[in-house]
C-alpha cells in the first residue's frame, strides 16, 4: 500500500465549501488526465485529496481498481481528465472550510503541473490524523 496526494478541482473550478453534498462523485471515482496517468496508483493504495486553490486536506480514500478505465463519454470539464479509478471513503470532512491546511503533512513536493505526487508512510499517518481531528467521518 503507498500514499498519494491527489490534487482535486483546479484554480478556475475549485471545489465548493460543501463538496461532499455537491461532488458526491469523489465519493466514489477520482478522475485523472491521459497526461497523468494514474499508472503507478493500484487497489489498495489510499489518496489524500488536497482541495486545489484553498490548500486544505479534504479526504482519505482507498482505491478500489489495480488500473484506472476510460471514460467513453466525458462531457465538458470531464474530457480533461477522462481517465477514471474507483474509490471508498475512509475519512472525510464536510465542508472544505472545516478540512486541515495541506501545510499539516510537513514538506510535499512541488505541485505544478502534477495531478498526484507521492507521500511518505509518515505523511499519509498524518494525513488521517488530522482529517479525523478535524471532525473526518
Amino acid at each position: 500500500m503507498r500514499g498519494w496526494l491527489k490534487l482535486v478541482g483546479t484554480s478556475e473550478w475549485q471545489l465548493p465549501d460543501a463538496w461532499g453534498i455537491d461532488r458526491k462523485d469523489l465519493l466514489r471515482e477520482v478522475r485523472f488526465s491521459e497526461l497523468h496517468a494514474p499508472d503507478p496508483i493500484s487497489r489498495g493504495d489510499r489518496l489524500v485529496y488536497l482541495a486545489v486553490g484553498h490548500k486544505k486536506i479534504v479526504a482519505l480514500v482507498e482505491v478500489l481498481d489495480d488500473e484506472a478505465s476510460l471514460d467513453p463519454h466525458p462531457s465538458g470539464w470531464e474530457k480533461q481528465w477522462p481517465l477514471i479509478i474507483r474509490v471508498r471513503p475512509l475519512a472525510r470532512v464536510a465542508r472544505v472550510s472545516n478540512a486541515p491546511a495541506t501545510s499539516s503533512l510537513g514538506p510535499i513536493p512541488d505541485l505544478a503541473h502534477m495531478g498526484f505526487v507521492p507521500l511518505k508512510d509518515a505523511q499519509l499517518e498524518l494525513a488521517e490524523h488530522v482529517l479525523l481531528a478535524a471532525g473526518a467521518t
